[in-house]
């Protein structure tokens, strides 16, 4: 018959005797070490103890930061190691100026883009779209510029129609209205300083022309035709508001030529200036004297009455000969500016395109090149014009 066992019967039992005995081996070990070490360092000099003490606790410092440090990394993810200079150089400029071209060095407003880009902003990769369309200047802009164009046109009850069109009034109404300019984000300047900045580059003007010239004159001759505000035109009125336009157009082209091609701009118009100034100075000299006889009068001081009368003679007599100065000079400056273009332009219009492309030459290099490049479009697009008259 088999005896029954119970389960912790098969268990191994435990063997105090060598356990005890390894664990005497080790203590007797310990209190060696001890002891050697205890006897060791009382015959150590205080010198050679204190430094001993400042190596052990630097080795215990950096054994806690490492430790630290070892938990941190297990605990935070690992971020991702800068690429070396060179990588990054080259990112850069691959993000900055955008996929490459294939077939052809970038167009001249391309070139001229990039000098406002920053690097991360990102590039249209299309070159059809590119070669149709500008990334400034977009498609909407010169919708409504060809809109307003045409509605400055009113035609005449029985004869010729009229223009309420001009440079100055041109300048105004898009000097605040940026309507389909798409400039870039974080440009430290104004709208219009940052679409001048762009438009006054080699190339860009001539540029948005071979884009939109199509575009512009379809959508200038649907607006003419069917206006918003009357009835549609006859082509009678429509030849009208071309021939107009052609001939306003061709004479500010050639008011910019000369403009452009005048020696010494800054210094005629300085001179100009300077000489209405004069007549401004006068005036304001006779207010006073009149203002000082009238209080005179009021004092019932006759004597300070006819000194101050006789002041006002000769201020306004210095008045009389300012003012002819200053028209003699305006004239030779006007003469000056459309001696190689513009004669038929007034003379209002001449002075206000040779004031604009002054102020522009005095901070951008480009300003004259782009005032050339700015006539040349203009030619062009009267001579289209003149062709549907």
């Amino acid at each position: 018959m088999r005896s029954e066992s119970r389960p912790e019967e098969h268990l191994p039992s435990p063997q105090p005797e060598r356990t005890s005995s390894r664990g005497m081996v080790l203590l007797a070990l310990l209190l060696l070490g001890v002891a050697g070490g205890g006897i060791w360092w009382a015959t150590r000099d205080a010198d050679t103890r204190e430094e001993l003490r400042s190596q052990a606790a630097q080795t215990l410092h950096k054994a806690q930061n490492s430790a630290v440090s070892t938990l941190l990394d297990a605990l935070s993810p690992t971020p991702p190691k800068p690429p070396l200079p060179e990588v990054r150089a080259q990112a850069t400029d691959a993000v900055a100026s955008g996929p490459a071209d294939a077939g052809g060095s970038p167009a001249p407003e391309d070139i001229a883009l990039l000098e406002t880009l920053t690097a991360g902003t990102p590039v249209d990769a299309d070159a059809d779209a590119r070669k149709r369309e500008d990334r400034i200047v977009r498609p909407a802009f010169v919708q409504d510029a060809a809109r307003w164009m045409a509605s400055c046109y009113q035609p005449g009850n029985t004869g010729e129609g009229r223009l309420k069109f001009s440079a100055q009034w041109a300048n105004a109404r898009f000097a605040t209205r940026t309507q389909g300019i798409a400039l870039p984000e974080g440009a430290e300047f104004t709208s219009r300083a940052a679409l001048l900045r762009y438009l006054l580059k080699p190339g860009v003007l001539q540029s948005l022309y071979d884009k939109y010239g199509d575009s512009f004159m379809q959508e200038f001759d649907t607006a003419l035709r069917q206006p918003e505000a009357q009835k549609p035109l006859s082509d009678k009125a429509v030849r009208g508001a071309y021939r107009l336009y052609a001939d306003y157009l061709a004479s500010v082209a050639g008011a910019l030529d000369s403009v452009a091609a005048t020696p010494g701009l800054s210094a005629e118009l300085r001179r100009m200036e300077e000489a209405g100034q004069h007549s401004v100075d006068l005036n304001g000299r006779i207010t006073e004297a009149v203002f000082q006889m009238d209080e005179a009068r009021e004092a019932g001081d006759s004597a300070a009455m006819q000194e101050a009368q006789q002041r006002i003679n000769v201020l306004t007599s210095q008045y009389r000969l300012a003012n002819s100065e200053k028209a003699r000079i305006r004239q030779q400056t006007i003469a000056l500016l459309k001696q190689r273009g513009g004669r038929s332009l007034d003379d209002a219009t001449v002075l206000f395109l040779a004031q604009w492309v002054n102020r522009r030459m005095a901070v951008d290099k480009n300003a004259q090149g782009a005032a050339q490049a700015a006539a040349g479009v203009l030619r062009a697009l009267a001579a289209r014009m003149q062709q549907r008259q």
